[in-house]
């Protein structure tokens, strides 16, 4: 039997902090403070504001000195924990979008070199991104969006349905060479 926690292996010790908190059916006020995580109201407070300027799950918890996996339990734990991960997502998608339309309608200033040793800025130039354009434009205007314009009726996508194995391929051609007509 292992004398302490760090014997047992990661795989064992992380298997059992997850069995426990997923089988206590409240959770108490110390909940995540104990064990080798000490993931309290502070750290997930500096996880959220990681994860909210980042939009990175596994860096923002190797931040706070917590595993990506225990993000996910402390999820299903803990509704109002989960509900501030969702609103961190949605803080950083609010971030791509204000840099999309930077970088697509505004422009971004392109330094121009020159000079006679190509080491001075001459003057700048402003570049549009056309597909950051067009992926916004395909978002706020459906008549933009690709659209599958359906070829003739009854040919499309879905499930292949095979009645009885063939062992060969002969076998496969002469039981489904009517199936198809080329």
């Amino acid at each position: 039997m292992p004398r302490n926690t760090y014997e047992k292996g990661y795989d064992s010790l992380h298997q059992e902090m997850v069995d426990r908190c997923l089988t206590t059916s409240t959770v108490s006020d110390n909940w995540g403070t104990k064990g080798p995580w000490k993931f309290n109201d502070k750290r997930k407070a500096k996880f959220l504001e990681h994860y909210a300027g980042t939009g990175q799950l596994a860096s923002s918890a190797a931040k706070v000195g917590v595993s990506r996996s225990w993000i996910f339990v402390c999820r299903k734990k803990d509704p109002a924990f989960a509900l501030a991960v969702e609103e961190a997502k949605l803080l950083y998608c609010d971030v791509l979008e204000e840099e999309m339309h930077r970088r697509a309608v505004c422009g971004v200033d392109k330094p121009i070199i020159g000079g006679r040793n190509r080491d001075t800025i001459v003057t700048t130039v402003k570049e549009y991104s056309d597909s950051l354009l067009s992926l916004r434009v395909k978002r706020y205007m459906p008549e933009y969006r690709d659209k599958y314009e359906g070829g003739e009726e009854g040919i499309g996508g879905g499930v292949l349905v095979v009645q009885t194995p063939c062992d060969t391929a002969e076998d496969w051609t002469e039981t489904f060479s009517g199936a198809v007509d080329a």
